[in-house]
């Protein structure tokens, strides 16, 4: 479940850069224009630092990421346990200035409110000339090809992770492929993540990537937590007291944002939106 939710946040945090692109010098990137609509689908798998194959027990995640002229953007991930596959959907609509998590298998939704400003900037989508201005710490090294598209070359290093991370900047910065070299607390290397991309096409996505909603009914995060959890971990024995304090958190937000947008913002209080 920790897995999920991180790969949520890395997810939302991938999504929200559309909020954070701004005008940048008028550069060989800069001149390029954007693409209004792609998909492309990223793998990802974990493994220890001795050696390059994954753990065996870990099934790979599959993440794709889309988005139509209307601006309407979205993710899916694909995490396997016990033989289950859970879809869980996001979608980013700048028309109704909403953010939506979808568990697909459980047809339970939850929308989260954004602000109109916020929402505003998801309908266009710019080339950004160096995609490192977007990440505090990010260093831009270099440039490559990944499936036809142009893409710069950003590293990091810490003392959490060292990463190397692809960035297309005619998809507003999407990140395209990422490994991550995990450090242990003495700063040794300890295990990887590789995001590899699988395939990318410009154009228009799926259809049906934009239907996974259907039939979904609103459910506050914490239901839609536990859904999954189960679906995921059947045989699993039911803890209505875990995670209380996380799932405590998550709703207090969640209901807060829509009593704001009912109130039209009216609250100086800013509110942020945290993953699932």
């Amino acid at each position: 479940m920790r897995r999920l939710l991180l790969l949520l946040a890395v997810i939302s945090i991938s999504l929200a850069v559309y909020a954070k692109i701004r005008a940048q010098e008028n550069t060989a990137f800069g001149q390029q224009p954007a693409a209004s609509e792609y998909e492309f689908t990223i793998v990802e798998t974990l493994g220890p630092a001795n050696q390059s194959t994954p753990y065996p027990n870990v099934s790979p995640v599959t993440k794709t990421y889309f988005r139509r002229k209307d601006g309407i953007a979205g993710s899916i991930i694909r995490d396997t346990k016990n033989g289950r596959t859970a879809n869980t959907v996001e979608y980013l609509n700048p028309e109704q200035a909403t953010r939506t998590v979808v568990f697909a298998e459980g047809k339970l939704k939850t929308t989260y409110p954004v602000y109109p400003e916020k929402a505003k900037l998801w309908a266009s989508l710019v080339t950004v000339a160096d995609c490192s201005k977007n990440y505090a710490g990010w260093k831009l090294t270099g440039e490559a090809q990944l499936f036809g598209v142009t893409v710069q070359k950003l590293e990091s290093d810490n003392s959490t992770a060292k990463v190397v991370s692809y960035h297309a900047p005619t998809l507003g910065c999407a990140m395209l492929q990422e490994r991550h070299e995990w450090k242990d607390k003495k700063g040794a290397f300890e295990s990887w993540t590789n995001d590899d991309l699988v395939g990318l096409r410009l154009g228009p996505p799926n259809p049906a990537y934009f239907d996974l909603d259907n039939g979904a009914r609103e459910a506050p995060p914490s239901e839609a937590r536990m859904a999954i959890r189960a679906f995921l971990f059947p045989s699993e024995r039911a803890c209505p007291n875990c995670y209380v304090n996380g799932n405590s958190r998550a709703d207090a937000r969640y209901y807060a944002l829509r009593e704001e947008a009912q109130k039209g913002w009216s609250s100086t209080a800013k509110i942020e939106v945290k993953p699932q």
